[in-house]
């Protein structure tokens, strides 16, 4: 089975230091020099922005949109369903081209029925979102989001096409909905001459969120896998009688073609530990799946803040 290398970085062309220090944190080590000294520089860059911006005449990003409560909260949201959003749509394709070995013209017609849905969902959630209170539709978005990926956490090597499918169609459900809601609601709560500021700040949540989403779950997938990959290794002893017929029926197997004795426990031995290694794989994509829910349940807290904020510099 094909197994790609999730240590190194996922994009080569990342020059920041945050995403460079959460990129190659694995292969580097966490605790390695290069790695400090790379958070170091992301956390010296980050106060030196946020000071230039708040002291600039005309600064890039107005940070006084973030003195309005109900827009921080509408940000906040943008950003956690910004790291779902995209942690998701990197994690589905990369399950089923790799666990399942769908080709890759599999895997994107795998994604094409949520894309027709979601164009199909967009126009009613606008029209929704002009009719009915926003919080509602951005938890009812967050929900289908959370229910899609929780659903996709029991997925496994066999878990068929369409039902794959279906999972991400119930997330560009949501997406449809949440969407023009969070917007809307974002925007009204700013006074006029900061509706562009608002506009870019959201969009720039909503991206950033995916970003670190990307990243940290590549990271969650190898360190996942690498536990599970521990625990069912740790299983594999003489005393474990599954283990040992396992060994009997493939030293067998190896047997039939003519492959020497002396060569029949070690083939035995390596196809057992692809075997574990392939279990342990889905089990950390399995976790990486409810992880993305729980990043979709965390958002509703800011979702909720929103609905009980009352915008006192409404446009």
């Amino acid at each position: 089975m094909y197994v790609p290398d999730l240590t190194g970085p996922v994009s080569c062309s990342c020059r920041c230091p945050l995403p460079a220090c959460l990129s190659n944190g694995q292969r580097e080590g966490w605790y390695s020099g290069y790695i400090l000294i790379l958070l170091a520089l992301a956390g010296a860059a980050a106060v030196a922005f946020f000071s230039w911006e708040l002291h600039a005449s005309q600064p890039l990003v107005d940070l006084r949109v973030l003195a309005n409560a109900r827009f921080t909260a509408a940000a906040a949201v943008a950003c956690i369903f910004g790291a779902g959003l995209f942690g998701s749509t990197y994690l589905v394709p990369l399950f089923v081209q790799t666990v399942q070995h769908f080709t890759p013209m599999a895997a994107g017609l795998l994604l094409m029925p949520s894309g027709l849905v979601l164009g199909l969902f967009f126009p009613i959630g606008g029209y929704l979102s002009d009719r009915l209170p926003a919080q509602g539709l951005i938890i009812t978005g967050l929900v289908c989001f959370g229910v899609s990926a929780y659903w996709l956490g029991s997925v496994d090597a066999n878990t068929p096409f369409w039902t794959i499918a279906w999972c991400v169609v119930v997330s560009r459900i949501g997406l449809g909905l949440l969407k023009p809601a969070l917007n809307v609601t974002a925007l009204r709560a700013l006074r006029p001459e900061l509706l562009g500021q608002g506009a870019g700040m959201i969009n720039f949540s909503r991206q950033l969120g995916g970003a670190f989403g990307v990243n940290l779950l590549s990271v969650v997938l190898d360190r996942r896998t690498f536990f599970h990959s521990n625990a069912l290794a740790n299983l594999q002893t003489a005393a474990n009688s599954g283990t040992a017929d396992f060994l009997r029926r493939m030293q067998d197997l190896l047997a039939q073609p003519g492959v020497p004795q002396d060569l029949q426990l070690p083939g035995a031995l390596h196809f057992l530990d692809r075997v574990v290694y392939a279990q342990a794989y889905t089990l950390g994509f399995r976790d990486s799946f409810l992880i993305v829910a729980l990043v979709f349940s965390l958002a509703l807290v800011p979702a909720w803040i929103m609905g009980k904020t009352r915008a006192g510099q409404s446009a």
